[in-house]
């Protein structure tokens, strides 16, 4: 069975503002740069940055900057997670993405390039909808580390 050893944990209540993004990006400044070797840091970091701004952006843009957005992150050995909850309107992500790759590839196209970007720098993206507790949606990224992920 393989063990992870937890290196750090962070889980953020964000507004809904595109502001919020610098302390998303400082958050896991925090938890991983000094972990993450360089490319898999910036990779890790864009797939989150992409993932918050399109929460902003699409799933609250009918709802109030005060509606909050949490932010989990877990990092072990073996395994880098995020989870970004929202409470906007359900999503199919898994058909959005198919039909993305159905589509020609335009390199003049503007936007849904995120959702794409996600999903090849991420091992895993994911999205699910929970409704205990009031019905909110969970982006999930993951990025299983190899030896040569990590510093050390």
């Amino acid at each position: 069975m393989d063990s992870h050893v937890a290196i750090a944990r962070s889980h953020l209540y964000l507004k809904t503002n595109l502001e919020a993004l610098l302390q998303v990006l400082g958050e896991f400044d925090r938890v991983a740069a000094a972990v993450l070797v360089e490319e898999v840091y910036f990779k890790c970091r864009l797939a989150i940055a992409e993932g918050f701004t399109n929460t902003v952006r699409h799933a609250h843009c009918h709802l109030s900057e005060e509606t909050v957005i949490e932010v989990e992150m877990a990092l072990s050995d073996r395994l880098l997670e995020v989870f970004i909850w929202d409470k906007g309107e359900p999503f199919d992500l898994y058909a959005r993405l198919q039909e993305i790759e159905r589509e020609p590839d335009n390199p003049l196209k503007v936007g849904e390039r995120g959702l794409q970007w996600m999903n090849e720098l991420m091992d895993e993206v994911g999205y699910i909808r929970v409704t205990e507790k009031g019905d909110r949606n969970c982006l999930i990224l993951r990025k299983h580390l190899r030896d040569g992920d990590r510093r050390f």
